[in-house]
């Protein structure tokens, strides 16, 4: 979510996740919480992005349901491993912010 409000702010994807710390409104980076290890991170365009992980787990769902609170989303499935998330920001669904 930090990227979206990113990209509606200055109308492009940060280039590295440092560009997401900000002391006024307290943001730091999350870590892995099991290796304490910063995500990978890579700007493919100004409205896209790669967000990679490597997961102890795999966390693909067998059936299709609604999803539940704390029940991981069929749009964050990943398999056991280095797995990383091709994400394009819709323009339309997350618009740049007018000065």
């Amino acid at each position: 979510s930090q990227i979206t409000y990113y990209y509606q702010q200055k109308a492009t994807v940060p280039a590295t996740l440092n560009d997401l710390v900000d002391p006024i409104s307290n943001y730091t980076l999350p870590t892995d919480p099991e290796t304490d290890l910063a995500y990978q991170y890579e700007k493919v365009s100004s409205s896209s992005f790669k967000l990679c992980a490597n997961f102890a787990t795999s966390q693909i769902l067998t059936t299709v349901r609604p999803a539940l609170p704390k029940e991981i989303s069929q749009n964050w499935q990943h398999q056991k491993g280095i797995f990383c998330f091709d994400r394009t920001i819709d323009p339309e669904l997350y618009p740049v912010f007018k000065k």
